[in-house]
């Protein structure tokens, strides 16, 4: 009798066991576009892809001859100098960067229990959750360069205007005759270009001789230590500008340029035009093709086709089972023309493959 009763018990057990087995723990994973609402308990997750972020080191380099170039040997007995106005464009240096950001094409609305497990799926980068990431479909605006002009303004040290004083008489009528009065006769006039650059190649001789002093201590008061270092390279650097006067001056003005591009899906190979650079116009953008074209390669390499037999089709999906991406290895390439000039690999994602995780992988935090 006992062991019937034991038997009856343990059969009605395993009938309520098989009759709910863990409705309470099931769960649903849809696309959000296949709803027309979520729930309210429900979970929106999505899958993430990768943004390229290139930044474009580059610079403008203008010479401008100085205006005694002509007299440079006749006071300063150089001969070097430039010879005449330039300007030419540089690039640099290519900064390379990635990042993950939600796939707005890739949300899903997860209703059920999720365990914590799903939030190593988040860790790993395999999902995000809705308040990581951001929106951008790339940055490729041309801003107006705002640049200083090359000026000599220290042209001397002097005034441009100098007063001559000259003696001068007229005729004054005293009593019953002319007499002659002399008298002081002020007149300005402009200085020549010679003259100033007399005077500025004066003021480069005298600098020299004043750090001359200083550094072989010839002053009553003599600098030491900190004070001695900055007045020399005060000095030397006034002596550069006016020399400049006479050999000339050349200036660098440095710019970067970013930008941002989103690999699609579906293609193994893909490239990205960035950019026409020229050396006498510097970047142009592509509606203006002046100079070599500068364009970014995303290339796959193949190393989730052992995956492919596996992966999700629209068909195979199932109420309960997590989608995740698995990213694809690929090779990032820049290059003028025929000119490599940055190679690297990087994970993508969205060229990669969409896997599912199976629902009873979730059931148990422990697994």
């Amino acid at each position: 009798m006992r062991s019937l009763v034991l038997y009856l018990s343990s059969l009605f057990f395993v009938v309520f066991i098989a009759c709910n087995p863990i409705q309470e723990l099931r769960r649903s994973v849809n696309p959000v576009s296949e709803l027309n609402s979520i729930p309210r308990d429900a979970f929106v997750y999505a899958l993430p892809r990768t943004v390229i972020s290139v930044e474009i080191e580059y610079e403008k380099i203008v010479g401008k001859q100085g205006p005694f170039y002509d007299l440079r040997f006749k006071y300063l007995g150089l001969e070097e100098g430039l010879k005449e106005d330039f300007t030419s464009w540089s690039m640099n240096n290519i900064k390379f960067s990635s990042y993950q950001e939600i796939d707005p094409e890739e949300y899903y609305v997860v209703s059920g229990i999720v365990s914590s497990n799903f939030l190593s799926l988040s860790k790993s980068g395999l999902v995000l959750s809705v308040e990581s990431g951001a929106f951008g479909e790339g940055i490729n605006k041309f801003d107006p360069f705002v640049e200083d002009e090359v000026f000599f303004t220290d042209l001397s040290v002097e005034r441009n205007v100098e007063v001559l004083t000259d003696t001068a008489s007229k005729m004054v009528f005293v009593d019953t005759a002319f007499i002659r009065v002399p008298y002081v006769e002020m007149k300005s006039r402009f200085k020549t270009l010679d003259e100033k650059a007399e005077e500025a190649a004066n003021f480069i001789i005298k600098i020299r001789k004043r750090r001359f002093k200083l550094l072989s201590g010839q002053y009553d008061v003599f600098p030491e230590g900190v004070a001695l270092e900055y007045a020399v390279k005060e000095l030397t650097k006034l002596e550069n500008e006016y020399l400049a006067l006479f050999v000339g001056k050349t200036v660098r003005y440095k710019y970067t340029k970013s930008f941002e591009l989103v690999p699609k899906p579906g293609s193994a190979e893909q490239s990205f035009p960035l950019f026409y650079f020229s050396e006498t116009a510097g970047l142009q953008s592509l509606s203006n093709p002046v100079g070599r074209q500068l364009k970014l390669n995303v290339k796959s390499l193949g190393a989730t086709l052992a995956l492919e037999p596996y992966q999700l089709s629209g068909d195979s999906l199932s109420s309960g089972e997590l989608i995740y991406r698995v990213p694809e290895v690929t090779e990032i390439t820049i290059s003028e023309e025929d000119k490599l000039l940055f190679k690297q690999k990087l994970l993508v994602y969205q060229l990669g493959l969409l896997m599912r995780l199976p629902e009873n992988f979730y059931l148990n935090d422990d697994n």
